[in-house]
């Protein structure tokens, strides 16, 4: 799983999204350019929150944990 390495992009998510609800992200793009998009303002407000941190810029960026407060 791509989030085993610490980090995971909004396709990824949106991919294991759509399999869950049992939708095709090969075949489905407009579905999984929605899932994509919601996904993304998602982890734009856990970013404004300082939980996770935007590694990155463009189609390579990945979404991490930021670990806990002390």
């Amino acid at each position: 799983m791509p989030w085993e390495r610490g980090a995971v992009k909004a396709d990824d998510i949106a991919v294991l999204a759509m399999r869950k609800k049992c939708l095709d992200p090969e075949t489905d793009r407009k579905s999984r350019n929605e899932f994509i998009c919601r996904i993304l303002v998602s982890l734009h407000e856990l970013r404004k929150a300082n939980l996770i941190d935007k590694v990155g810029h463009g189609c390579g960026v990945v979404w991490r944990l930021l670990p806990p407060d002390p």
